[in-house]
């Protein structure tokens, strides 16, 4: 019998953040970014590697037509999430 996964999606991301496509994943870097932590102490949080990391912040950038990490924490800010 399988087990059950986790799914990883927008069923818990705030509505302003789902509709850009960002995920719950992307949501929790966010989150840890805006504290100011670098990739490798997200990572640690999270469980995932550095690299990982920074794919998600790639993304996030994308996302939010930001074009730095310090840009991605103020939009973060002005979400109001």
């Amino acid at each position: 019998m399988p087990l059950p996964r986790r799914e990883y999606g927008h069923a818990d991301v705030p509505p302003r953040l789902a509709e850009r496509g960002i995920t719950c994943r992307e949501t929790a870097v966010l989150a840890l970014l805006a504290r100011r932590l670098s990739s490798a102490e997200i990572g640690e949080r999270l469980f995932i590697s550095p690299r990982t990391v920074d794919k998600h912040i790639e993304r996030l950038l994308h996302k939010t037509g930001t074009a730095r990490r310090a840009e991605l924490a103020t939009w973060w800010a002005a979400v109001g999430t």
